[in-house]
C-alpha cells in the first residue's frame, strides 16, 4: 500500500488518479496511465483501467499555500561503476521558496538494454529509535539504486528526474 501526505501547505482541490507504476525485484517495471499513448509511453506501459481512473479525493485548505515548485541545484552519483549485486548512492540538492524540498526521483536509461531503472530520494529518513522521520543533517536528498545479481552489464544515463516540495508541487527535468 502507499500513502499521500496531506500537509498544511497543499493547495485545495480535487485529486484524480492518473498514473500507477509497479516494479519487481529484477527492476522490470510497468506504468499504467489514464492518458496512455503507446507512441509516447512505449512497451513498458498500459492504459489505466477505467475503474481506477475514476478514483479521486478532495483537499480543503484555508491556510497558507505553496504553489511554486522546487528547483534542482545539483546531483552526485557515488560511483561511475558498480559490480552486481551492489548499490550506487545518489545525492541531490534542491531549493524551495516556502514549504521545503521533500523527495525526488531519477530515472536512468540504458540504450543497450532498452529499459531503465528508477531511484527514489528522500530529504529525511525513518529513525526507528524515535519513531519519527528525521531530516538528513546535510539538507540534501539521498537515495540508493540497487543492482541485483540478475541485472546485465550495461551503461545507464540520466534520462529524467522529478523533485517535489512538501506541498506536492513538482518540477520535471528531462534530457529531451
Amino acid at each position: 500500500h502507499g500513502f499521500i501526505k496531506i500537509n498544511p501547505y497543499m493547495q485545495s482541490g480535487t485529486f484524480v488518479l492518473s498514473d500507477v507504476s509497479t516494479q519487481d525485484q529484477a527492476q522490470n517495471h510497468i506504468q499504467y496511465s489514464k492518458y496512455y499513448n503507446p507512441e509516447y509511453y512505449g512497451e513498458y506501459a498500459a492504459k489505466l483501467p477505467d475503474a481506477l481512473a475514476q478514483k479521486q479525493f478532495q483537499v480543503i485548505n484555508a491556510g497558507q499555500m505553496d504553489t511554486t515548485p522546487p528547483v534542482l541545484t545539483g546531483m552526485e552519483i557515488s560511483a561511475a561503476e558498480v559490480e552486481a549485486p551492489g548499490t550506487v548512492e545518489i545525492t541531490m540538492t534542491a531549493t524551495d521558496d516556502f514549504s521545503g524540498v521533500t523527495e525526488a526521483s531519477v530515472y536512468f536509461y540504458s540504450s543497450e538494454l532498452g529499459k531503465g531503472k528508477s531511484c527514489w530520494l528522500e530529504a529525511s529518513y525513518w529513525d526507528g529509535k524515535t519513531g519519527k522521520y528525521v531530516p538528513y543533517e546535510d539538507g540534501k536528498l539521498h537515495g540508493t539504486m540497487r543492482f541485483t545479481a540478475f541485472d546485465p552489464t550495461a551503461t545507464y544515463q540520466v534520462e529524467s528526474l522529478n523533485v517535489w516540495d512538501n506541498a506536492e508541487n513538482s518540477v520535471y527535468y528531462s534530457v529531451d
